[in-house]
């Protein structure tokens, strides 16, 4: 007999996409929240001293007995680094 013409190839049904199980909403586990570590006490920034610059105004010789205006000028740089150094340490 007449060879059966093959019928058209059955188009697979397209697999039905699972619908997505509805994930359960994870429950946030709540850590306890650790203790602060306790935080350095930081050390405070030396404030800046403002020191009167000599050469702006010229400082007016006053006779100090023995002290003439050099030893005034070394005690003064001398005071100001000291109070340099105190900034620093306190």
């Amino acid at each position: 007999g007449p060879t059966a013409t093959p019928g058209p190839t059955a188009t697979p049904k397209p697999t039905a996409t699972p619908k997505p199980t509805k994930t359960p909403t994870p429950t946030p586990t709540v850590t306890a929240t650790p203790t602060p570590t306790k935080t350095p006490t930081p050390t405070p920034t030396p404030r800046p001293i403002v020191e009167a610059s000599p050469s702006a105004q010229p400082t007016p010789k006053i006779p100090v007995a023995g002290a003439g205006p050099t030893v005034l000028g070394a005690s003064v740089i001398a005071g100001g680094l000291l109070f340099l150094f105190l900034g620093l340490l306190f």
